[in-house]
């Protein structure tokens, strides 16, 4: 029996009151609130490459159009580059870039050229020397920076894919003499007979997000060109003059016109 100095029993337990419905409320609510906050943010940064992705390329119109306009020849494929900047690689004025895929010689490559003649005239931010590595050879993709970007022309053909890059100069049938391949999955990388290149370096939902962006939104027309990673198994589109298959994982290359 109690009788001075006792607490009551109900006031003792009282300290380890479980939370109330109004309390947890407020705790799910926060918690909803930061779950969202991390979404949006990852959503933030996607859509923030991908608008830089296609700033890029849009910027990479405007640098070759003005070349063009200032020395009456295009960068990459320029013959008298080196008296202009001595250290620059001239190209062979045969009026397309060439990719040169199985010749590792870069003398005899416009592959990175096209991006050695721009930055030398000051056209395009950074500096780029004519070599095979990422960032110093040629640019990092903004929308995946461990992919890169490499030049050639295109043909239209064949095998699943939708569009062909130039591989050797006895490919002579340009359908675009001037475009970017945003397809570089081993940047650094010469292979007994070519370039690690032509492979998936984005989704079906990026590709079509910058096709949006800066072209008409279809894979096969206009001047972004989505189609299949060669050396990934999974189609980015439903058929070579299909769709983006939109639920698909890193699927998908792609070409950039110039010219």
């Amino acid at each position: 029996m109690c009788i001075n100095g006792c607490r009551d029993k109900n006031t003792q337990n009282s300290h380890f009151k479980g939370f109330t419905l109004v309390e947890l409320s407020i705790v799910l609510v926060m918690i909803g609130f930061l779950v969202g906050s991390v979404i949006a943010g990852t959503g933030l940064v996607e859509s923030s490459r991908i608008i830089s992705q296609a700033r890029e390329l849009n910027a990479y119109t405007t640098a070759f159009n003005a070349f063009v306009v200032k020395y009456a020849e295009m960068p990459g494929d320029m013959v008298d580059a080196s008296s202009y900047w001595s250290t620059a690689t001239n190209g062979d004025g045969n009026g397309r870039i060439n990719a040169n895929g199985d010749n590792a010689d870069l003398t005899t490559n416009e592959t990175y050229t096209i991006f050695q003649h721009l930055s030398y005239a000051g056209l395009i931010p950074g500096s780029y020397n004519n070599t095979t590595t990422l960032g110093v050879g040629y640019p990092k993709l903004k929308l995946n920076p461990g992919f890169g970007m490499i030049s050639g022309y295109m043909e239209q053909c064949c095998a699943g894919y939708g569009a062909n890059s130039q591989q050797s100069d006895a490919e002579t049938t340009a359908v675009h003499s001037v475009v970017l391949y945003l397809n570089v999955c081993n940047p650094s990388a010469i292979l007994t007979g070519g370039y690690n290149d032509g492979c998936a370096v984005m989704t079906p939902l990026q590709a079509q997000a910058i096709d949006t962006k800066i072209d008409d939104g279809i894979p096969y027309t206009g001047n972004f060109i989505g189609h299949k990673g060669w050396a990934n198994p999974t189609d980015c589109l439903t058929a070579i003059s299909g769709s983006y298959l939109k639920t698909n994982t890193l699927s998908c290359s792609a070409f950039y016109v110039l010219k």
